[in-house]
């Protein structure tokens, strides 16, 4: 499920991190990683304009910061 897509490209969404917000697959749009993540591993984009994390192919694939309250 990770390499699943929205239809705009978008990976599907995984879960939530214990801060509340949504972790999604790795890419950003069709086979495209997000160039802009945080030291989090989250951002803002076109598409989701709230703030959410993508998980990564490198390890540690989920970043151990959190952007929300715990």
């Amino acid at each position: 499920c990770l390499f699943t897509n929205e239809s705009d490209g978008h990976s599907s969404l995984l879960g939530f991190k214990l801060d509340g917000i949504p972790v999604y697959g790795p890419f950003q749009s069709v086979n495209q990683f997000p160039s802009d993540l945080d030291e989090c591993g989250g951002h803002v984009d076109p598409v989701h304009k709230f703030y959410h994390y993508h998980a990564v192919l490198d390890r540690p694939q989920l970043m151990s910061c959190f952007k929300g309250c715990v």
